[in-house]
């Protein structure tokens, strides 16, 4: 070592350290995967970020903060092709794998929306406080009572109790 005096050899050691990790990229790459594979170490790193994260509270507030500000459209594109994906999901579960109106048989995606069977929608919002049962029924493993209408039916049945479409029938 260089030097005696131990805040000196500290410097110099980190500087050696991340020089070296810079110039062996792929070896501390590999050498950490191999680590990590260890049940033992992971057990030991996920504590340690832990314990990390509990004591550096208001750092992470700022870092998340500065990421969403600079990152706010990638975010929302994420957010949008989340709830895409989810929503075909519920709309695939409750109408089929070409999901349809059980009223009409309207196939146009963009039309087609959740239904609440027995005309509970209303109250059933209100105990959920949210606006969108798409996420509510993927976590309660998709429960009866609903059904995929398209727009103008489920407006008409919520209007008028009862779709055009079912008078002409």
């Amino acid at each position: 070592m260089p030097y005696k005096n131990p805040i000196k050899r500290k410097e110099y050691h980190s500087k050696y350290v991340s020089s070296w990790q810079k110039r062996n990229k792929e070896k501390r790459k590999i050498y950490l995967r191999e680590f990590y594979n260890i049940p033992e170490n992971r057990l030991k790193r996920i504590e340690r970020l832990k314990k990390w994260r509990e004591n550096n509270k208001e750092r992470l507030v700022i870092a998340h903060k500065i990421y969403n500000e600079k990152n706010r459209e990638k975010i929302n594109e994420r957010h949008k092709k989340q709830h895409r994906e989810l929503r075909l999901e519920v709309l695939k579960y409750y109408g089929g794998e070409f999901p349809e109106c059980a009223c009409c048989g309207e196939n146009e995606i963009k039309f087609l929306t959740i239904d609440h069977i027995e005309n509970n929608g209303n109250e059933h919002r209100k105990m959920l406080k949210t606006r969108s049962i798409t996420r509510w029924l993927k976590n309660n493993n998709f429960p009866t009572g609903f059904q995929v209408l398209c727009w103008n039916c489920n407006c008409s049945k919520g209007l008028w109790e009862i779709c055009p479409h079912q008078n002409n029938k």
